[in-house]
């Protein structure tokens, strides 16, 4: 059976233009991968409940963050992760969208209002009033 791949990397691009993907990754990772979720339904949302937390999402078997639009094979092989102390299974949560909402702080009517702006109107309406939550330096 042939792999399916996505490149993620449009919900950077879409919903995050000119915001360096280390940004994303630390520190918004869950709102990249809550985006990704809304967008492919199908994938599975996981968090990593150890060393400051850390949010993707898995879409067949390939895991995706910010950092890693492409997909690895392994969660361990994010790069995010590249040069943290050895992890295992029993850090790694799998959530529904609701839990893991929830764990994060996401208002999900605000968000997903959002989302349908970006996904109707293009990023630079959203990105110039919306993205409330990201320093000044990367707003308009």
């Amino acid at each position: 059976m042939k792999r399916i791949k996505h490149d993620l990397s449009h919900i950077t691009n879409q919903f995050f233009p000119d915001v360096p993907v280390c940004y994303i990754n630390r520190g918004y990772c869950y709102y990249w991968v809550y985006i990704a979720k809304i967008l492919y339904p199908q994938g599975e949302l996981f968090t990593l409940y150890t060393y400051g937390g850390h949010a993707f999402i898995k879409i067949g078997d390939l895991f995706y963050d910010s950092d890693s639009p492409k997909g690895v094979r392994s969660w361990k092989r994010l790069k995010v992760l590249k040069n943290t102390p050895p992890l295992d299974e029993t850090m790694l949560h799998r959530q529904t969208l609701k839990e893991f909402a929830k764990w994060w702080g996401i208002r999900t009517r605000s968000i997903n209002s959002k989302i349908a702006r970006v996904l109707q109107y293009g990023p630079e309406e959203f990105y110039r009033r919306q993205w409330w939550f990201l320093p000044p330096e990367y707003r308009f």
